[in-house]
Formats: structure tokens, sequence, C-alpha cells
């Protein structure tokens, strides 16, 4: 099992225990800009991609938070999934699983319910 797809599975856990959450919308630390979507929040994950991310390796929380702030804020989970993992999003199903944890993101961050959003991807992904 490669990175990506062990994210994909901490999704599919997240969601399956909490089917209900939605996820709101916070302020960053440096921003006064209106609440809004992201990856870390407090010393944690934040949106269910940022918590996948870090359930699999919490190293990566100072590069993950680097997406929430400045120039690369606004990164969706395909890009965000290609930078932390290149060789893997290259091999071995690694685009597609980026996609469908795009299309997760996407979903949740328009106020779908956890559970609601990891089907959309499902039924996204069997329509490729």
């Amino acid at each position: 099992m490669n990175k990506i797809s062990e994210v994909v599975a901490q999704v599919r856990r997240l969601a399956a225990e909490n089917p209900d959450f939605v996820y709101e919308k916070v302020k960053s630390k440096s921003s006064e800009d209106s609440p809004r979507c992201l990856y870390t929040h407090n010393g944690k994950g934040s949106c269910i991609v940022g918590q996948a991310i870090l359930a699999v390796d919490d190293s990566l929380y100072s590069k993950l938070s680097d997406y929430d702030e400045g120039l690369i804020f606004g990164y969706s989970a395909t890009l965000v999934v290609h930078d932390l993992y290149p060789e893997e999003f290259e091999q071995d199903q690694g685009e597609m699983y980026a996609s469908w944890l795009n299309w997760v993101q996407r979903k949740q961050d328009d106020g779908w319910t956890w559970a609601q959003a990891v089907r959309y991807a499902d039924t996204f992904a069997e329509g490729r």
C-alpha cells in the first residue's frame, strides 16, 4: 500500500467514524479574511484530507500547514498529494487516488457531510 492509498483509507475511516460531520471553515492565524477551509489548524489536521494525511504521517504537519498560508494557499488535494508524494503520484493509481481525494475535499468544502462527500467521490471514480 502506498502513502496516497493510505490517505484514502484514512479519509474513509474518518468518514465512517463521523458520517454526519459537516466541516466548518476556520480563520487562519495570519489571515484577516473570512473563515476558509484549511488543511491544518491549531496544531492538528483541520479538514478531512488534512486529518488523513497527518494520520498517515504526522511529521508532514509543517509542510501541510504551508498550503494554508501565503502564496500556496488554495492548493487542491490533487496538487498537495502530488507535491507530498511525487513518485507515488506517477504510479500505482496515484493520480486516480489524488483525484478521488480532491472530490471528497471539494464536496466537504461545499458543506456536504463527510459520508456524502465520500459517496460522491466513489460515484465520480466509478464513472471514469
